[in-house]
C-alpha cells in the first residue's frame, strides 16, 4: 500500500488502484477501465467537498464588476462568495444577499441576478483547485480519504482501512494547523491589528 503523497492526480489514481491490489494505468484521458474511473471520480468528489470548506490555500479576494448584461460574472471555478465591500445595497424585498449560481452572483432575497449600475465588488472567494495546484497535507488528506472510501466500497480490507485512516487523520490535522496558523497571519497584518500595535 503506497504511504507517499501522490503529487500528481495520475500518481493518487494510480495509488489508488495499488491500494486496492488493481494495476496501474496511462494516462487518465478517457479511462474505459471501471476501477479507474471509479478512483478517478472518487478522488475528484473528495478533492471538491475539501475545497469547498475553504481553506487557506484556496481562499482569495477578488474583485466583481458588473457586465454588459448588468449582472457580476464569477470565474467557473470559484464556488463561494462573500462580500466584503460594495456590491447592491438595497432591491425591492430588502437587502441583497448574494450567492453563487450558474456563474453569476445571484440575489436570494430579492430573486434576481441583475444589478443596474451594479457598484465593484470586494469578495472573499473559495476557488476549486486542479489536485496538483493543492498543498502536500490537502493532497495527502483528500488521497488517503478518497482511497479509504474506494477500498472499502470495493473490498473492505481492515489491514489497508486502518493505514488509510491513519494518514488521512495525520494529514487532516496537519491541514487544520495550516488553517490556524495562515489565519493568525492575516490576522497580524489586518488593519485592526496593526492599530492595536501603533496605539500601544
Amino acid at each position: 500500500m503506497s504511504l507517499e503523497i501522490p503529487m500528481t492526480k495520475l500518481e493518487a489514481v494510480n495509488a489508488m488502484l495499488a491500494d486496492d491490489g488493481s494495476r496501474k494505468t496511462d494516462p487518465l484521458t478517457s479511462p474505459t477501465r471501471g476501477d479507474v474511473i471509479r478512483a478517478v471520480d472518487t478522488l475528484d468528489r473528495l478533492s471538491r467537498s475539501v475545497q469547498l470548506r475553504g481553506h487557506w490555500f484556496n481562499t482569495e479576494k477578488v474583485t466583481l464588476t458588473i457586465n454588459g448584461s448588468s449582472k457580476y460574472v464569477v470565474d467557473a471555478a470559484i464556488v463561494h462568495v462573500e462580500v466584503i465591500s460594495g456590491g447592491p445595497t438595497n432591491g425591492t424585498h430588502g437587502t441583497p444577499k448574494l450567492v453563487v449560481r450558474a456563474g453569476y452572483l445571484y440575489d436570494t432575497v430579492n430573486g434576481t441576478n441583475t444589478f443596474v449600475n451594479g457598484p465593484t465588488i470586494r469578495a472573499v472567494a473559495f476557488r476549486l483547485l486542479p489536485y496538483e495546484s493543492l498543498p502536500s497535507s490537502a493532497r495527502e488528506y483528500i488521497y488517503a480519504t478518497a482511497s479509504l472510501r474506494n477500498n472499502s466500497q470495493a473490498f473492505g480490507s481492515r489491514a489497508i482501512d486502518r493505514d488509510l485512516k491513519e494518514q488521512a487523520e495525520t494529514a487532516l490535522a496537519l491541514l487544520n494547523e495550516e488553517d490556524i496558523d495562515a489565519e493568525n497571519l492575516d490576522q497580524t497584518l489586518s488593519p485592526h491589528f496593526l492599530q492595536m500595535m501603533h496605539l500601544r
